[in-house]
């Protein structure tokens, strides 16, 4: 190549230099603009994760502080079953209303005809108004039909403990609402109604609209089926979709955006790139999205590049101006070395160099001075060694006998080494067999173990559930109780008012016998005054069959008092007996329930034993695999030696053959140094 025949150093030099200097330059440059990229990529990612976060975060905690009251409140309805009054239920929402400021109105629908079996609609809703809390049954109508309205419909055909609705626009309180409703169930499992919590939609949309991303990046908020929740364009808001949005790039970064849960996109908008960063809020799968231009972005990555640029460039220019100079300096030197190599390809060894700097050319022509200087000597040595060399030549063919027989004795000793290395692989091997065996036997205790501290975890959840069921029965059983001894005061209290209306009845007779009597008497005295007192006698007669009748009717309603009472008394020691078997049943769930405690106690310690137990196999386990990878290297080390043995003894046997081509190759240096010897004689010293 024509570039090899210039025979200026100093033009190579730049030649060489510039291009790779650029090359460098160009590729420093390059890597540096991507390195800064992606640290600016990576660190307004990290900004826009934060900055996401930490407002999904405080969307959360609201949504989260107001999802808890319909839940637990569905939850109380479903314990206190039909003994709920109205008034009652009124007082709780309420009280539920007021735990969290955020809820703007909670309310209790039951299912038609499920409150009472006459009453179809049943709803009790309470909601703020100008700071208090006012009550509604507005909605219980038949025009209304909560039950075929969507807030409803959603709750009912969820297996989930709560649901929620997407934002719409309520009409009474003119404002954005947002709905979270929860089912509660009858004991048998069946639907017995739903819970709502609204919350104001307008407390999550001022959220977003605080957000600040950059100078003029801005946050915008959709639901999970991509229509805007929030956005600067407030005609967008519950009308529109990004997936459909008319702008066709942003409609495509929508898509994507609604297709994973968090991430980042970009599109196009007037001739300007935007980038998007979302992330999904979890308890609705909205996504909230932080849209900012990427010219905002990277406008220091550009204004870097310009004095990258500008840097490279000075720096190109100050690089050319010290090769050039330091070139001519190396050239000057170079000249001054090759005249002095010269000479000493004549065999001229007494010139010396000097080029007067501290560098490392001075350092090297010290060097070359001092080389000069150590050949000399060499040289003279070597001149007067060479008488030497012979006769060490000699004695070394002597020493080489001496060494082949120690390394005959050597070998022989190693392969005793060899044998006793083969012993040993074997009782480690057979020590590796038995320890795996060992360690076989503990995976599988720890394996019961893990298996026995399972079904001890289910034991202890299944009694702890027995526990609260006992629990649950001896509150039914004391309401059973207190049950019965009122039936039986209502009983004895009837027996007592049976007992007054038999004095009354006797009374009654009396007076009947009495009337009969008076009426035999007027009968007498009817017929004693004949014709005048026909009359007379047809009204004795009727007052006496009257007397008689009600001496019947008086005889039949004391027998039927006395059945009431035989029967009463019948029902008072059969309620009383109930009683006391109540009362005995109360005390054995009592002390089931006390039992039940116990065992809870002791199987939450056996299952901490268990645990432990388990841990300490765990860590026998482990010391095990320990001790076998221990083992396996030992036996690798033994194998190791046993070979190590063997090839020493070969080595041995060719470290004997060796010394005999020692022995040869003295005889032969001998010859050699007295060639030396002829050949240093030629140079100048």
């Amino acid at each position: 190549m024509k570039i090899f025949q210039i025979k200026s150093l100093r033009l190579k030099i730049l030649m060489f230099t510039l291009p790779m200097l650029l090359l460098t330059m160009t590729v420093l440059s390059w890597f540096t603009y991507q390195n800064s990229k992606q640290l600016i990529n990576k660190e307004i990612e990290t900004k826009m994760q934060y900055l996401l976060n930490s407002t999904i975060q405080e969307m959360q905690t609201k949504l989260v502080s107001h999802m808890k009251l319909p839940q637990t409140l569905a939850r109380t309805v479903e314990s206190a079953g039909d003994v709920m009054s109205k008034d009652k239920m009124y007082s709780l929402i309420g009280k539920y209303l007021t735990t969290n400021e955020e809820t703007f109105g909670i309310g209790v629908w039951y299912e038609p005809y499920q409150y009472k079996d006459y009453l179809k609609f049943f709803g009790s809703y309470a909601y703020r108004f100008n700071g208090q809390i006012l009550y509604s049954e507005d909605y219980n109508t038949e025009s209304y039909n909560y039950p075929n309205q969507s807030w409803y419909k959603i709750a009912m055909d969820t297996a989930d403990t709560i649901v929620w609705t997407d934002p719409y626009y309520d009409g009474n309180s003119k404002s954005t609402i947002l709905t979270t409703a929860a089912p509660f169930y009858h004991f048998d499992g069946e639907l017995r109604g739903v819970i709502t919590a609204n919350i104001n939609f307008d407390h999550l949309q001022s959220i977003v609209s605080n957000i600040k991303a950059g100078t003029t990046g801005r946050a915008l908020l959709v639901d999970k089926k991509g229509t805007y929740l929030f956005d600067k364009d407030k005609k967008k808001v519950l009308t529109a979709n990004v997936a459909n949005d008319s702008n066709e790039s942003l409609s495509q970064a929508g898509k994507r955006m609604l297709a994973k849960p968090s991430g980042s996109t970009f599109y196009e908008d007037n001739g300007q790139n935007y980038r998007v960063y979302f992330q999904e809020v979890p308890e609705t799968s909205w996504k909230l999205a932080m849209v900012i231009p990427e010219s905002e972005l990277f406008a220091p990555l550009n204004d870097l590049l310009v004095k990258s640029i500008l840097i490279i460039a000075g720096a190109m220019l100050f690089v050319v101006i010290l090769i050039y100079g330091f070139s001519s300096y190396l050239t000057g030197q170079i000249k001054k070395v090759n005249r002095f190599a010269e000479s000493m390809a004549h065999g001229d060894f007494t010139n010396t160099i000097d080029i007067g700097s501290a560098d490392e050319l001075g350092n090297m022509s010290g060097q070359l001075n001092g080389m000069v200087l150590q050949l000399n000597g060499v040289l003279r040595k070597v001149y007067s060694s060479s008488d030497q060399v012979a006769d060490t030549s000699v004695q070394l063919m002597l020493s080489t006998e001496q060494t082949a027989k120690a390394a005959e004795e050597i070998s022989c000793q190693i392969q005793e080494v060899s044998v006793g290395s083969d012993v040993q692989v074997n009782q480690m091997n057979e020590a590796n067999v038995k320890i795996h065996g060992t360690h076989e036997r503990l995976k599988v205790m720890s394996d019961k173990m893990f298996s026995a501290s399972s079904l001890i975890r289910h034991t202890l959840k299944q009694a702890q559930s027995g526990n609260e069921e006992i629990q649950e029965a001896v509150h039914l059983i004391q309401d059973v109780h207190s049950k019965t001894e009122e039936s039986v005061r209502i009983i004895e209290l009837l027996s007592a008012k049976s007992s007054e209306i038999n004095k009354i009845v006797n009374l009654v007779s009396q007076i009947s016998q009495r009337t009969t009597i008076l009426a035999l008497n007027a009968g007498i005295i009817a017929s004693q005054s004949g014709t005048n007192g026909k009359a007379f006698a047809v009204v004795a007669q009727e007052i006496r069959g009257l007397a008689e009748n009600s001496s019947e009717a008086g005889l039949e309603i004391q027998n039927l008092i006395r059945e009431v009472q035989s029967e009463m008394k019948n029902a008072v020691f059969i309620m009383e007996s109930s009683t006391k078997a109540v009362h005995s049943c109360k005390e054995k769930t009592e002390s089931a329930g006390l039992s039940f405690d116990v065992i809870v106690s002791a199987v939450t310690e056996i299952t901490e034993d268990t645990g432990a137990v388990g841990d300490d196999i765990g860590f026998i386990h482990s010391d095990m695999e320990n001790l076998i990878e221990m083992i396996e290297k030992i036996t690798e080390i033994s194998v190791d030696s046993a070979d190590r043995s063997t090839s020493v003894s070969a080595a041995t046997e060719e470290q004997m053959a060796s010394m005999q081509e020692i022995s040869s190759s003295a005889a032969m240096l001998t010859d050699l140094a007295g060639e030396l010897r002829r050949t240093v004689e030629i140079f100048r010293l």
